[in-house]
């Protein structure tokens, strides 16, 4: 068995080092593993920091392309893999102690699955601290324990894997190469979230999925100029985004669609791109998003509506829904960390 852990590296000459060193320090074969590092066209010095590595480490494949953005270059960083299992790293983030290790262990443990799903280590800069993060929902095993070991412990199928997710980043998942090739899933090029867009395609396609409560990820928190650091709030890139993912998403249910299971998992998706779109009601008046809101609020709310009605509900949907559509600005106290948020206030 072999992982291809792949790299896409723009403007991060900062941090790097820091990634490179955290998986070559790995006490695991380099026969094992390739890394695949693919130059973006990034303009700073990050190819004379890689330079020392080729000669180094003979598992690197190192391409070099004009600047396209990440999609491109995981996509293209994907089609050189020769590995079993794909494992794609942010070159500002790093590999904790281990990982290699821990991943190929797993993966063997459980070949008949799609993808695994890991949790993650948040790492602070600001503060150089750091804390585990789950990517597994738990907040229904609180009340139900015996709903935890069910998660971690059985192959999950894509209703209840997504259900528990709490993170769509693709670096929390390890994909089986054959399965991304037999369903042709690659990264829409141009956008921004393209995490998000491909999580419902490879979802959609999974007969076997499985959470491992094990980090091997080190997830750098906000760095500055990280496209996470400039999404927090909308933006104009955002909603242009959302709007690609929304008509890719449309096409895809067109193409794809054989049930009714089908028909309501992708509406669940849907749903939430259109629930974004519509709280663009409450950005600033006479801002450009508010502008876009008032544009397009009867036909975004009349889609809403028509993919809700044709999801799988559920009483918290159903408040969702009509918190959404009749009182948007409640919708921040709609989970655990903004109904605590508002009880502070008072």
């Amino acid at each position: 068995m072999k992982l291809s852990i792949i790299i896409p590296v723009y403007n991060v000459e900062q941090y790097l080092k820091r990634c490179l060193d955290s998986i070559f320090q790995q006490d695991v074969s380099e026969y094992m593993y390739e890394v695949i590092i693919v130059n973006d066209g990034s303009p700073d010095n990050s190819e004379l920091i890689i330079l020392p590595y080729l000669k180094e480490h003979s598992n690197i494949v190192y391409l070099k392309q004009a600047n396209k953005g990440l999609s491109s270059a995981r996509n293209v960083g994907l089609e050189k893999a020769t590995g079993d299992y794909i494992w794609f790293i942010d070159s500002d983030d790093a590999a904790s102690v281990d990982s290699i290790k821990s991943i190929i262990y797993f993966c063997g443990q459980y070949p008949n699955s799609d993808f695994l799903i890991f949790d993650d280590i948040h790492y602070y800069m600001d503060t150089s601290s750091q804390i585990y993060w789950k990517s597994c929902n738990e907040r229904l095993s609180i009340l139900f324990p015996f709903l935890k070991k069910k998660v971690y412990l059985k192959g999950l199928q894509r209703e209840e894997a997504t259900n528990r997710l709490k993170s769509a980043i693709c670096q929390l998942f390890v994909y089986k190469k054959s399965f991304l090739h037999r369903h042709n899933l690659k990264f829409v090029e141009g956008i921004i979230h393209e995490d998000d867009e491909i999580r419902l395609r490879v979802f959609f396609f999974a007969k076997e999925i499985r959470y491992i409560n094990c980090s091997p990820y080190v997830y750098t928190m906000l760095r500055p100029g990280s496209i996470t650091s400039l999404t927090q709030l909308p933006s104009l890139k955002s909603v242009k985004s959302w709007l690609v993912i929304l008509k890719s998403w449309s096409t895809f249910k067109t193409k794809n669609v054989v049930s009714n299971a089908d028909l309501r998992f992708i509406n669940d998706f849907l749903v939430q791109i259109y629930t974004k779109l519509i709280l663009l009601k409450l950005s600033p008046k006479g801002s450009d998003l508010y502008e876009i809101y008032m544009k397009n609020q009867i036909s975004w709310k009349n889609e809403f509506r028509k993919v809700w009605i044709k999801s799988n509900i559920s009483l918290i949907s159903l408040c969702r829904y009509l918190v959404v559509l009749y009182c948007p600005g409640l919708y921040k106290y709609l989970n655990i960390n903004g109904l605590l948020s508002l009880l502070r206030n008072k």
